[in-house]
This record gives structure tokens, sequence and C-alpha cells, in this order.
């Protein structure tokens, strides 16, 4: 069996002479793809999304600030309904609103235009925007694509350091070197922190499965994990746990360990000595950890794990909300508008139910002065058909009347 050279060791058995040099690694349970609802802002980092939110706003204040500008300059606005001016005005502001947000928001996504920007500044503005959009567009969906290719698995921690700031324990079989480290660490250090989630005992079948399982992480020499995953990749064809990327200590002499009255130690040293000379121990423990290997890949591909993951409901929820929503804020707004609609048709049926009542007032009134004018005229007639004038009758009098 081959133990790392300790003085503690030594004190009680012999070592032979040394058959390799090992390092110490820390394992633990290898972690799955799983669903991501935010997925789709992956892409692009926190700090990238807040800038574009900026630019956006940057962007439609600049295009809304050079279309009220060339409303200023120009003859174009036109009075209200009412002949106000100020109405034409609003009318005219909330235009240049609309079409500032249409234009910014519509680049932005990369949607036709329904209106095409009038004048040199708004031209110039929309279409320096729609580069800037078209490469983030490119960007996005470049580096979605390669998420949903080759994904990226968030490990649970990477180093010593990222361990102590988890409450994951760690099995450390008694007397190994990081047991020995840890005991005698000062406070400041990361090995003195590992004693909160130490757990120590030498049931080594115990320990095994239950790293495997993801109960704890194992610290042990680096040869001895291999061997581990080797066993399992090779019996389910699965990796199972993977190794950190620091090494705990990197030069331990391992060597066989004997009792101290074996009489053959000096034939069995010569016989290592050759076996190192020629290459065959070394050749031995890439051989026989062949499959390993697979495991020991960095977690970058859903293929270094042994599955593929399929993309489900939970992938596309993020997307789903967002659509959702824009759905739910675009029927609001319809609604508001069929309020807003019904009140002002209300409130012009109101005015103009009094408007054609005053006009029938007026009607009525013209209506008795032209009776009346038309009264004195026949009075006339008949005064002037009473005073001799024979021709004149109250057969084409009356015609004269109407």
């Amino acid at each position: 069996m081959a133990l790392g050279h300790t003085i503690d060791r030594a004190k009680v058995v012999d070592f032979s002479e040394n058959l390799y040099i090992d390092e110490f690694a820390i394992a633990y349970k290898r972690p799955k793809l799983t669903s991501d609802i935010i997925g789709f802002t992956r892409p692009f980092a926190l700090s990238l999304w807040i800038t574009v939110f900026v630019a956006t706003l940057f962007v439609c204040a600049t295009t809304w600030l050079i279309l009220r500008s060339h409303s200023a300059l120009s003859d174009s606005r036109r009075p209200g309904r009412d002949g106000d001016p100020g109405a034409g005005n609003r009318t005219r502001f909330l235009r240049d609103v609309e079409e500032s947000v249409r234009w910014t928001i519509c680049h932005l996504i990369g949607q036709p235009v329904p209106q095409d920007p009038a004048g040199n500044g708004p031209r110039i503005a929309g279409g320096l925007w729609l580069l800037s959009a078209f490469i983030l567009g490119v960007v996005y969906r470049g580096n979605l694509k390669a998420m949903l290719i080759l994904p990226k698995v968030v490990l649970p921690f990477d180093t010593l350091q990222e361990l102590t700031e988890t409450n994951i324990p760690i099995w450390i079989p008694e007397g190994n070197l990081v047991h020995k480290a840890i005991m005698a660490a000062t406070p400041d250090s990361a090995y003195y922190r590992l004693r909160k989630q130490m757990l120590v005992h030498l049931d080594v079948p115990r320990g095994t499965r239950e790293t495997f399982a993801g109960i704890h992480a194992v610290a042990s020499p680096m040869t001895t994990i291999v061997f581990l995953i080797d066993l399992t990749f090779s019996t389910t064809g699965k990796c199972k746990v993977y190794v950190i990327s620091e090494r705990l200590f990197k030069t331990v002499s391992m060597g066989l360990v004997m009792s101290k009255t074996f009489d053959q130690k000096t034939e069995l040293n010569r016989a290592i000595k050759r076996l190192k000379e020629f290459g065959i121990i070394e050749y031995l423990r890439t051989t026989d950890m062949f499959n390993a290997t697979e495991c020991l890949k960095p977690l970058s591909s859903s293929v270094a794990s042994g599955e593929l993951r399929a993309l489900d409901i939970v992938d596309f929820l993020g997307v789903c909300a967002i659509y959702a929503s824009g759905i739910t804020v675009a029927a609001a707004v319809f609604v508001l508008e069929l309020v807003l609609g019904r009140r002002r048709e209300g409130r012009g049926r109101e005015g103009a139910k009094d408007g054609g009542e005053d006009r029938e007032h007026g009607g009525r009134g013209e209506d008795r002065s032209e009776g009346q004018k038309r009264r004195n005229g026949k009075v006339r007639l008949w005064r002037l058909g009473g005073f001799g004038d024979s021709h004149l009758t109250l057969g084409n009098a009356l015609p004269c009347t109407y």
C-alpha cells in the first residue's frame, strides 16, 4: 500500500523507495445542468445590460430633441380643432414623443419602422443607432447560441478559499497531511477556517459513498481520487465527481509501507528503482486509470458530464414572461384608450346637443319673425286691393307673399 511519507508514520513503519510524487486535491459531487429561467439574459453581463438601457434612453431623448427643434424651426404646426394654437403644440409634442420612442425601440429589437424619419438629423441619429443595435443583436444571438451549444456549469467551489465560504462539509481521513495542516494552522489561514466543516474518520467505504452522493467533499491524494473516478466511470459510464483546480500539497513522496522487521527491504528498493528507470511504474499508472481522463476535463460541456440535457419549459418561461408582460401592457393601454375615447365621445355629444338646442331656439325665433313679415305683407296687399286696384285679387296676391 502506497502512503505519503510523514514523520509520525516513519516512527511506526518503514517506507520503501519513492514510487512517485503525488499531490493532494479536493473532490466533490459534479453539478448537473439545470434549467435557467433567466438564461436569455446570460449572454450579456449586468453592466452591459445597464449600458444598453442608458444608451436607449439617451438615443430616445436625442431623437426627441431633434424632432422638437425641427418642429420649432418649421411652419408645419397647425392649430387644433378649436382654433387654439396650444392644442396644435400639444399634438405635435405627443407625436414627436411617439416617433422617437418607436424609432428607438424598433431599431433595437430589429423590427421595421412604420414611418421613415424626416430630416437629416433624425436620419443620422437613427442610422447610427440602427448600426449599434445591429452589432448588439449579432453579438447577443452568437453568445446565446454558444451557451446553448456549449453550456457553462457553475461549480459550487473551485478553490480552498471558496470552500471555506460555503457550508459544504469535507471528509478528511485522520492522520493525512491535510488533517495535520488544518490542526496546525493559524487562525488567519484558510486551513484553520476548515475546522468547522471538517469530518474526520477512517471509514473509507462510507466516506467514498457519501462523497459520490454529494453529502460532503473529500481531501485525498490525487492518485486515490483518480482511481475512484476511473472505477466509477468504467462501471457506470458517468462522471459523478469533479476535482478543484487548486492543489493543496504538490510534492508528496509516496512509497510502500512495511514493518520495521521486514528483511526484504533492500531487494524491494532495488526492484523499485529498476521499474522507475524504465518508466514502467508511470506507464502502469496512466494505462490502468485511462478512463478517468474523460472526467478530469474542464466542466465546459454537457458531454463531459456524461449526459445531454434537452431544453424544457423552464428555459422559455423568462422569454414568455416578457412576452406576456408586453401583451398585458398593450391590453391595458387598449382598454384605457377605449374608456377615454368613450368619455370624449360622450362629451362631444353633449356639446352637440347643447348647440342643436341653441340653433333650434334661434330657428324658432326666425320662423316667428318671418311669419310676422308675411302677415304684414298680406295686410298691405289686401288694403291695396280694396282701394280700387281691380286687377290685384286674392289669387294673385298670395303668391307674392311666399
